[in-house]
């Protein structure tokens, strides 16, 4: 990875970084620099496109552990940055993946948003096993899937 950040180092017109181990610290910090201005970037476009502007960004799964990343990230969009769960992203790309099954998907808009909340609060709150059964809560109880319908 060094080697290649250094390739877009050089192309960039700027100076590369010496691979080694001494220097995974300004490695990384060149990484999550760029991470945030990514963000930064992306966010901006966001908002070109939906004429909306954003008060705080949420970030969820591995990256919300981050704390540096956080900060940067926060600089960068000049937002307030929120962490969940590492879970939630997760969860939000297994609800996708149920929705779709389910048919809730066209080829011009992707899976359905309200699709995708439905299953993500059930996901939230109740498990579900390997073959998309939910399992019980408490005993006795049990929570059904939107549908009933088998996804596979």
């Amino acid at each position: 990875m060094p080697e290649r950040i250094n390739v877009q180092l050089k192309r960039s017109g700027r100076s590369s970084i010496p691979e080694g181990v001494g220097m995974a610290p300004k490695m990384t910090s060149l990484i999550l620099h760029s991470l945030a201005a990514r963000y930064a970037a992306v966010l901006e476009n966001a908002t070109s496109i939906s004429g909306k502007t954003f008060k705080r960004l949420y970030i969820v799964g591995g990256g919300s552990k981050n704390n540096v990343l956080n900060q940067l990230t926060a600089r960068a969009t000049g937002l307030q940055v929120l962490t969940g769960s590492t879970e939630s992203a997760t969860v939000g790309n297994f609800a996708i993946q149920l929705a779709a099954l389910e048919g809730k998907y066209t080829n011009n808009a992707g899976v359905v948003a309200n699709a995708v909340a439905e299953w993500a609060a059930i996901l939230a709150i109740h498990p579900i096993d390997a073959l998309g059964n939910t399992i019980p809560v408490h005993r006795g109880e049990e929570i059904h899937r939107p549908n009933r319908k088998a996804l596979a």
